[in-house]
This record gives C-alpha cells, structure tokens and sequence, in this order.
C-alpha cells in the first residue's frame, strides 16, 4: 500500500488558488484596457483550472486504493458523479469570478457612487449627441453605430488607426442588410458595405465610451434619443438558449417612458431589469 503523501493536497489548494487568482487578474486587465495580457492571464488560469481538475482525480483515486474494502465500494460508486460535478463547478467558477468583477447586482451597483456618477455623466453627454446611438465592447476593439440621413451604420475600430485622417471614409456596414444572429456558433464579425465619413469628436466619445464601459464591466451603451434614454447592459449567455440580460437604464426625467419595463427602481433616474436571452 503506497503511503499517503500530503503534497497533493498542498498543489490542490495552490492550483486552485493560482486560478482564481489569474482569472481575476486577468478580467482585470481587460477592463483596464489591456486586452492582450487579460487574455493570456485567463488561458492560464484554464490550464491550472484543468490541473486541478486532474490532482482532483487523482486524490479521490488514491482514497478509493487506499480505504478500507467497504468504504471503496461507496467511493468507487460516487466517484464518477462527483468527478463530473467537479469539473461543472470548475467551468462554472470563471462564470462566478466574472460576474463578481461586474455590476450585475443592483443594490451594489447604485452604492457605487462614484462609478454611478460617471455612467450619468456619460450618459447625459450621449444624449446631446444623438448621432451616435450605440457603442458594445469586444475583447480588443469596440463597434460604434451612427445615424446618416440615409441610415443607420456599425463601424469597428479597428478600421481606425491612431493616426486616420478624419476627412477620409472609413468602411462600414448599412445595418439594414446586417443579418447578424444571436449565436455563439457564428461570426458576427461586420462586413462593410459602405464607405461613410466618420466625425473626429464622435469618434472619440465612443473611444471614451468604450473604455468607461469596459472598465464597469458593461458590455454595451445604448441610446433612445426620442425618449432621452440611455441603456447599459450585460450578457451572461450559458451556451445557446441559457443566461440573461442585465439592463440598467438611465432617464434624465422624473420618470421612465412607459414603453421601458423595469423591475426595480434605483433612484430618480437609474432603472434595472434582468431579462432572459430570449422571450418565452
């Protein structure tokens, strides 16, 4: 019979510690603006995440080997069951670690005073500008749409260097043909077609606004310029028909159009709502 060694138990708490804490780090530095290190700190923390699944197994193995004849039995029957709920709680934990780097709870996020100030701040200043109507976030770049007398277009920033000539056009996509679906499964990546002048002071408001969001861990901003609202939101889509909406709206009046359902009042102007993915 081998001897019990603790060092298994020590690398266990150590690869999940080291974990959680790259995987924090990691969401950190991408709302922080750095992508790229955001992104190679999550890929390594799933490494460790798979790791630990691994020691997991093989300490539950090792008991089974070593216990005595009657308890194997038992832990031979729940091993499985328990392997499989391990590996659930593993990929549901960079979920949680996610969800607690954003303001998905309401009663938190209208204490955040100072995060709350500046999203009105923002959103006020959206308002007056009502030509840009919508920012969201990706994990390196940011999509903007803005309204022309002949339509409505989604731009990517990637198409705009550092260094672009404003009075050149830039490519985007006449959101009238867009067919972009809501599925994981598929590349919702824009497909320009048109060419449209892109204002140099809306441009960077929506830079500025990608990065306010981004850093509040909002996916997008949203602008309904003929109810002066302007909405904030969150996804937290688990696979295709799992997961929910949440929606934080912004109204400068004393009351939200009636058109916007919400489930909580915040304050005289901040609404929340969390809805399903889809409609059932």
């Amino acid at each position: 019979m081998k001897k019990y060694n603790p060092k298994i138990n020590i690398a266990i708490l150590l690869t999940l510690t080291l974990f959680i804490l790259l995987h924090k780090a990691g969401i950190e530095s991408i709302q922080g603006g750095y992508p790229r290190i955001g992104q190679c700190l999550i890929w390594s923390s799933h490494i460790l995440k798979f790791a630990f699944v691994i020691l997991l197994i093989k300490l539950l193995c090792r008991w089974v080997i070593t216990t005595k004849p009657f308890l194997r039995i038992l832990l031979a029957i729940v091993l499985l069951p328990f392997i499989m709920a391990s590996c659930a709680m593993t990929i549901m934990s960079g979920r949680i670690i996610l969800n607690a780097s954003r303001p998905i709870n309401p009663n938190k996020f209208i204490t955040n005073v100072s995060m709350v100030d500046e999203l009105s701040e923002l959103a006020d200043e959206m308002i007056t500008q009502p030509r840009v109507f919508w920012v969201g976030n990706n994990v390196d770049y940011f999509i903007f749409r803005l309204k022309y007398d002949d339509g409505n277009y989604s731009f990517n920033s990637k198409s705009i260097s550092s260094g672009h000539d404003f009075t050149q056009p830039v490519w985007a996509e006449d959101m009238s043909k867009a067919a972009h679906f809501d599925s994981p499964f598929i590349d919702n990546s824009l497909e320009p077609t048109n060419q449209k002048l892109v204002d140099h002071n809306e441009y960077t408001f929506c830079k500025r606004a990608s990065s306010v969001i981004r850093k509040n861990g909002f996916d997008n901003i949203k602008l309904y310029p003929e109810s002066n609202v302007v909405q904030y939101q969150i996804y937290d889509f688990i696979g295709w028909d799992n997961g929910s909406y949440y929606v934080y709206y912004y109204c400068p009046d004393t009351h939200l159009p009636s058109d916007f359902k919400y489930k909580k009042k915040l304050n005289s102007n901040w609404y929340f709502i969390r809805e399903p993915r889809f409609q059932k």
